[in-house]
């Protein structure tokens, strides 16, 4: 699967972006908590300054905050090409489902 970064073009988008927002504070509130993060599909997780440890504990946070089990849990293949909030959206929702 190609990662291409999604612009919001929906209001339910809009909605996952701020679930998937609330997960990464979740994940490190030490870190994320008090952090303007811009609600833009392109914003990038370098810029968030997230490591690789921080992204795999987005995964995990956003497993929890959309309830995601079995094979709907996101794929390590797919999390090494996350690099935007988008592409984080991407791999929930728009990955083909094993």
């Amino acid at each position: 699967m190609t990662m291409e970064s999604i612009q919001p073009i929906s209001e339910e988008e809009i909605v996952i972006l701020r679930r998937v927002i609330k997960a990464i504070r979740k994940s490190d509130p030490s870190k994320f908590g008090d952090m303007d993060i811009p609600e833009d599909f392109s914003t990038t997780l370098e810029s968030l300054t997230m490591d690789s440890l921080d992204v795999i504990q987005t995964a995990f946070a956003v497993e929890e905050e959309f309830e995601l089990e079995g094979e709907n849990v996101i794929d390590d293949e797919d999390l090494e090409k996350v690099r935007t909030l988008g592409d984080i959206v991407s791999v929930v929702f728009i990955q083909p489902k094993k």
